[in-house]
């Protein structure tokens, strides 16, 4: 039987397609174009003494300091806005040494009157990314840094009275947690700053301490209403963190959105990323109060200044709105200029010795709705108004007062330049100013470079539409545009159908242009998120754009994503695009789903193998479960219904884990049977890896062993392989062990120890099998050999001698030969070659006599040894013998009154009893019940092991503080598997003759289903609930009773005559066996 079929073939297929999303998505990001920060003087992290430290002896809170400054710092003297920052999952204090250095030379060069002290604490770079129970300790002593900090001022004239929370990754978790926990009056924390932090929900809930602490903190989470939360996402080169996890802010924005910076981050260069890190320290020191040199109080102050810094930045002072709402007087000099027509642009190569003044009319009719307004490199701050031109000078028409429009303009992406974009309708411009006539562009004096491009159009007309749907394969981008218009700045593009993440669209911009050094950018807009991003086009950079979202599009959005094009008005572009389904993008956003869906499939195979041995008293191979025991169509059906009616929050274990892919709008409708069918190839792909590592490397395997526990326990390598050899004859000791361990140690640590040993014993079984297989193909093989032999001897000694009327009869054995004596008859139909093998039939032995030098003249001789008289031997030629044998087979074709279609040759009869024996061997070696069913028990006890390795890192972290981990997660499955393992090991597993196989393969399915309901999201319930399978099919091979035996009775049967050539077949087969051992 094949070990694949139709089903098989297609989740190979997935899986392959998926493997290779998997292998683009971490080949395919963008280049690191984040600045690096330096110090300009040594950094220095200054201890400070905490009370909480005798009880977190593994954690510290530091101050950072720089140069001369950290004498001041070790002195515990501080009179700036205190910081605090919390490092994430494997992070360190350190890490916030570039927010501070940066801090503190912004406030040395701008000579301000306030600065900001930077603590940080150490959490002993714990992997609470991984480990949810190392959270509440964290927590705790978060809070108690709080205090501490704030004592550090309490000397002081003013000290103050909040702390700013910065936090990165699981730090930023922390943060939230702090302020979740604070009254809505407080004011203790009026900043805080998330940098790539998991707010919603972990992005692997390896324990239920996740769970926990995740409901606590955002169960009616509403911040202080002092509070301004701020959330940053790196972006798609974050790996770790999903952009859509990191919501939960007031203000929420991609790295990729925020002015100045439009660079993605990835998980840790966040922390050091100058752009972003540039934007942030702005935001703070814009936050502060000139007159109190503290920040401000009001919550919407600070939330307007971390939204003009981090979201849309218009080039402005934020504290100096107020005064663009009042009209002000325009100069009068300089150079005033009208433009009559809709697209022009002016260049100064070498800048201007004057001011400029361009002046745009404001004129009622459909092709003047919109302008586009583009300046480059202007010097000015304010530099674009809405006046009326109602004053004449030298033929010049020009503006005394006007109204700001520079607080609607926004610092716009650019590689070359600064660039600064108003974008505004020009007939809602008249209808709110009715008096004004002209918009007017100032360009300041300046030597450098400037330019301004102007477009003035009617939107229907730059307005297009991308309504193709995503497709699973590339055939060619699908014009949009075939030719801009001449001189055009601007175009948006609709793009209706982008609404998944796992979409993929990639724009093409070939660009004709007229003159040498063009700029273009394209930037997706996303109503729905912060989520923008940008990409250039110029001489040098002319690589297709490919966008995705980071965010799937709400249900009750009414808007769509978009593309703007800012152009060169000196080129003309042919715009295309396509949309395809992107692997790539269901590997990073739905890897986690495998996790569960292949627990799903080694349960439905172990469903199988038991379902078999219910049918058929066998334990089929673990490639023949995978094709009748998976198939998707009934369980991902099963699954779909049980999860929407267990949508509601059960009292135990909660709503089903769809509810949560819902809320989030990342569950697709064939999403489950993709995840499925790809696990079902993962399953396969993975059997047949460890079949040939069991098969190839058993050697190998065991010399691991050995050194593993060698370096682990300290020992010699002798020492070790005999301890391993003993625990191989004693495998229930073994099992205390792990007992024991995951009392005093980790249970983690005892089920990777298991598994360890499973497989060292599963590889001695895999030994045992090789050899059984050999044996027999080395019986089947000699067989032919041997009869192949004597064929040849016989074809030469006895084709000329033999009588032309005899039969070709073969004489191919040394073994005794049945031949009728003077005192026994052969029983009818019983040839001579068999007689002497029923009853007491005499056997005779031949021997062969030698020959003359010819070999062939003289016939072949035999001494034919007499049965029953030992001593009387005859001699006999191969002629005679052959015709007393032939003459003896015709008597007992004529007794017994019929013919037969036997095969002449008594040889080829016996070679196939003899291959028949052999391939017997080989079919009884490859239905070994216990290695097949002991391969799918491993691989439970393997997945739950792989789970649970972050808490073997926890406490191999924490050794020196504790040797226990406490509280340890996974404590209770560690102690089912352990006990388990006693059974599995010490007694032959599986007992086909147990009853009950089917009701046991039902709980098998009913536990595969819930994994596929329930541990979707909440991973840590699979260990539990793959433990229980374990446990139950553990109970029931020791408890179950056996199956009532058949028994026929005797008196019914008739006498059946005895067939001596059976007979003869199974006492050949029994002599050659015990001659093989």
């Amino acid at each position: 039987m094949t070990p694949v079929n139709g089903p098989i073939l297609l989740s190979l297929a997935f899986t392959v397609v998926f493997l290779a999303g998997l292998v683009s998505f971490l080949t395919d990001y963008e280049t690191g174009k984040c600045e690096m920060t330096y110090m300009f003087e040594y950094p220095q992290f200054v201890r400070v003494s905490h009370d909480v430290d005798l009880k977190y002896k593994k954690y510290g809170l530091y101050a950072y300091s720089e140069g001369q400054l950290t004498e001041k710092a070790r002195s515990m003297v501080f009179d700036g806005i205190p910081v605090l920052f919390i490092p994430g999952s494997g992070g360190s204090y350190r890490q916030c040494r570039s927010f501070a250095s940066i801090a503190l030379r912004k406030a040395q060069n701008s000579r301000t009157r306030f600065h900001f002290d930077y603590f940080s604490v150490d959490l002993n770079n714990e992997l609470s990314g991984l480990n949810g129970a190392l959270l509440q300790d964290q927590f705790d002593y978060v809070i108690a840094s709080i205090q501490r900090v704030l004592e550090l001022y309490s000397e002081n004239r003013a000290p103050p009275k909040s702390v700013i929370l910065i936090g990165h990754s699981m730090g930023g978790v922390l943060a939230k947690a702090v302020i979740s926990q604070l009254p809505s009056n407080s004011n203790l924390v009026p900043i805080v700053i998330a940098l790539s932090a998991p707010l919603t929900r972990p992005v692997l809930s390896l324990d239920y301490f996740f769970e926990r602490f995740y409901s606590r903190m955002n169960d009616h989470f509403q911040p202080p209403d002092s509070t301004a939360f701020i959330t940053v996402a790196g972006g798609f080169n974050d790996f770790l963190v999903p952009p859509y996890l990191t919501e939960g802010g007031h203000i929420h924005v991609a790295a990729t959105q925020v002015p100045k910076s439009w660079v993605s981050t990835d998980h840790l260069s966040v922390v050091w990323c100058k752009q972003l890190i540039l934007a942030n320290n702005r935001a703070l020191f814009e936050s502060v109060d000139p007159r109190t040199m503290q920040l401000y109080t009001d919550r919407d102050t600070v939330l307007a200044v971390f939204r003009h810094h981090l979201v849309r930045h218009s080039g402005t002072n934020i504290h100096e709105l107020d005064r663009y709402g009042k009209e002000v007087q325009l100069a009068h000099g300089g150079d005033w200029n009208e433009g009559v027509y809709r697209q022009f642009s002016v260049r100064l190569p070498k800048g201007t010795r004057e001011t400029r003044w361009y002046i745009i009319p404001l004129v009622m009719k459909p092709q003047h709705e919109h302008l586009t307004l583009v300046g480059v490199n202007m010097k000015a701050v304010d530099w674009v108004y809405v006046c009326a031109a109602s004053s004449v000078r030298n033929d010049q028409r020009f503006c005394e007062n006007g109204h700001h429009l520079t607080h609607l303009s926004e610092i716009s992406p650019s590689v070359r330049y600064k660039r600064r974009t108003l974008r505004i309708n020009m007939h809602d411009l008249k209808m709110n100013h009715t008096t004004a006539t002209h918009v007017a562009v100032r360009v300041m004096p300046t030597s450098d470079y400037a330019a301004l491009h102007i477009d003035i159009n009617d939107p229907d007309t730059r307005h297009l539409i991308f309504n193709y749907g995503p497709s699973f394969f590339s055939f060619g981008p699908k014009e949009v545009l075939p030719l801009t218009v001449e001189k055009a700045v601007h175009y948006d593009i609709m793009l209706p159908q982008l609404t998944q993440l796992i979409q993929s669209y990639t724009l093409y911009l070939e660009a004709t242009c007229t003159g040498q050094g063009h700029h273009a950018t394209v930037s997706l807009e996303v109503p729905w998120n912060h989520h923008d991003l940008h990409q250039f086009y110029t001489d040098a950079l002319k690589k297709p754009m490919t966008f995705k979202l980071y965010k799937p599009r709400p249900p009750d959005e009414v808007e769509y994503a978009s593309l703007r094009l800012t152009l060169d008005p000196t080129c003309r572009y042919k715009i295309s695009m396509t949309n395809n389904y992107d692997y790539g993008m269901m590997a990073r956003f739905y890897m986690p789903m495998l996790i569960a869906n292949v627990a799903a499939v080694i349960l439905l195979t172990l469903r199988g193998q038991l379902s078999n041995i219910e049918t058929k008293e066998r334990c089929s191979f673990i490639f023949t479960a995978l094709k009748e025991g998976v198939k998707p169509y009934y369980v991902v059906t099963s699954v779909k219904i049980l999860s929407r009616l267990l949508a509601f929050d059960a009292p135990i274990i909660g709503p089903s884990d769809s509810h949560i892919l819902v809320d989030e709008n990342i569950d697709i409708l064939l999403l489950p049977l993709v995840m499925y069918s790809v696990s079902v190839g993962i399953v396969w792909l993975l059997a047949l890896g460890l079949s040939i590592s069991l098969i190839c490397f058993e050697s190998t395997f065991h010399k691991l062993g050995v050194k593993f526990f060698t370096k682990t326990f300290a020992g010699r390598i002798g020492w070790t392989d005999h301890l391993l050899k003993a625990f191989d004859k004693i495998p229930g000791v073994v099992a205390c062990v792990l007992i024991a361990m995951s009392y005093s140690t980790c249970g983690g640590l005892a089920i990777c120890l298991a598994t360890i040993f499973y497989f060292l014993k599963l590889t001695q079984m895999a030994q045992d099998l090789i050899e059984d297989l050999v044996k027999g193909v080395a019986k089947s093989i000699a067989y032919k050999l041997r009869d192949r032999i004597w064929r040849k001897v016989k074809e030469r000694w006895f084709k000329k001698k033999q009588p032309a009327n005899q039969g070709a009869l073969s004489i191919e054995t040394d073994e005794k030969l049945a031949l009728p004596s003077s005192e026994d008859q052969v029983e009818p139909g019983t040839s001579g070659a068999n007689a002497g093998s029923s009853g007491d039939q005499p056997e005779v032995l031949l021997e062969e006599t030698e020959d003359d030098d010819d070999g062939f003249e003289k016939p072949m001789e035999f001494e034919v040894l007499t049965p029953g008289e030992p001593e009387k031997v005859t001699k006999m030629d191969g002629n005679k013998l052959v015709e007393l044998l032939n003459n003896q087979m015709s008597e007992n074709a004529n007794q017994d009154g019929s013919t037969t279609d036997r095969d002449s040759s008594v040889d080829e009869q016996s070679f196939a009893d003899k291959l028949s024996f052999g391939i017997g061997w080989i079919k009884e070696a490859m239905e070994n019940n216990e290695i097949f069913f002991h391969f799918t028990m491993f691989l439970l006890y393997l997945s739950v092991a792989v789970l649970n390795i972050p808490s073997v890192l926890t406490w191999a972290r924490n050794y020196k503080y504790n040797k226990s981990l406490i509280p340890d997660p996974v404590f209770l499955p560690a102690l089912i598997l352990s006990a388990c393992a006693a059974p599995l090991w010490q007694l032959e597993f599986p007992r086909v003759e147990r009853k009950y196989f089917r009701l046991i393969s039902y709980v098998v399915y009913l536990a595969a289903v819930l994994v596929l309901v329930y541990g979707v999201v909440s991973i840590y319930r699979i260990s539990f609930i793959m433990s229980i399978v374990v446990a139950v099919v553990t109970l029931h091979q020791l408890l179950a009773p056996n199956k009532p035996k058949v028994e026929t009775a005797v008196d019914d049967v008739p006498a059946q005559p005895e067939e001596p050539v059976e007979a003869e077949t199974d006492s050949y087969s029994e002599r050659v066996k015990a001659k093989w051992e």
